[in-house]
């Protein structure tokens, strides 16, 4: 395990990713998730928003936040950095709250 709580998981073809908890908005629902911890923030909210809730508008506005550690994630934030293993992160549609 890495200082930061990333555990060193390879995924398929040797990504090293972090399982975290999803949170869909305002709905309260929550899924476990693995995720690719060396990418950055704005490479992952399209792929989570579209594999956890169907959303295929891909305009980038969605918002990540990290409950856990209370802060709001940057677009290139890389994930490794910011986020330890089962850590409880929200992600809202920030133009349409009415989707979450």
């Amino acid at each position: 395990m890495h200082n930061n709580g990333v555990r060193r998981r390879e995924h398929y073809n040797g990504v090293l990713v972090v399982q975290v908890f999803i949170c869909k908005g305002f709905s309260g629902e929550i899924l476990r998730m693995e995720i690719d911890a060396e990418s950055t923030v704005e490479d992952q909210k399209a792929k989570l928003a579209s594999k956890m809730f169907g959303w295929s508008d891909g305009d980038g506005s969605y918002g990540l936040i990290n409950v856990t550690k209370r802060f709001e994630y940057s677009p290139d934030d890389i994930i490794k950095e910011n986020t330890s293993e089962n850590d409880v992160l929200l992600i809202i549609n920030s133009n349409n709250s009415s989707r979450c």
